[in-house]
């Protein structure tokens, strides 16, 4: 076992699924899971591969999940969403830039973070076309109506353009937050 902490997967083109599949499997044997694993441009299939391994194997997931370029899009999002509400995922952070998600993702989303015991310390939905207007913030502030203190502690949504309504109803969510 090395002792290595972090892994940062990018290629110049889309990764086939197998290569995900082998990491996946060296990931198992590894006698501690990584503290964070960044995945650039592994595809949707890949996403999909990746997720359906850490909901089965949850001893490996790592705290931190950094995932840009992938487009993972919506239908990358329901899979991505049962390893995040997985109880067994000891899941800190969540990055997802640039991943093509548009609001039924980001309803996906929001639902399975709204739906855990504990929030992420940090979540960063940055450059995704749900958010672009006020529809996506506004689904991620429904998700969060009931359980307010399940509102991650960092929230990072640069690169987006978000409206009035949006920032209005995400901010009465915030105010039922308690600090």
């Amino acid at each position: 076992n090395s002792t290595l902490k972090s892994l940062d997967v990018t290629t110049r083109l889309v990764m086939p699924v197998k290569g995900v599949d082998i990491l996946m499997e060296a990931l198992q044997r590894r006698d501690l899971p990584l503290e964070k694993i960044r995945f650039c441009q592994i595809g949707q299939s890949g996403v999909g591969c990746m997720t359906t391994f850490f909901s089965h194997h949850p001893d490996v997931a790592p705290q931190k999940l950094l995932l840009e370029r992938n487009w993972v899009q919506d239908q990358g999002c329901e899979s991505l969403s049962k390893t995040i509400c997985n109880e067994n995922v000891q899941l800190e952070e969540l990055h997802m830039r640039y991943e093509g998600i548009e609001v039924a993702g980001l309803e996906l989303i929001s639902a399975a973070l709204a739906s855990r015991g504990e929030p992420l310390q940090r979540l960063v939905l940055e450059h995704n076309p749900g958010i672009w207007d006020d529809k996506g913030l506004i689904a991620i502030a429904e998700a969060f109506q009931e359980s307010p203190n399940l509102i991650p502690d960092k929230l990072g949504l640069a690169s987006n353009r978000i409206g009035p309504n949006g920032l209005r109803s995400f901010g009465q969510v915030l105010l039922k937050r308690r600090s």
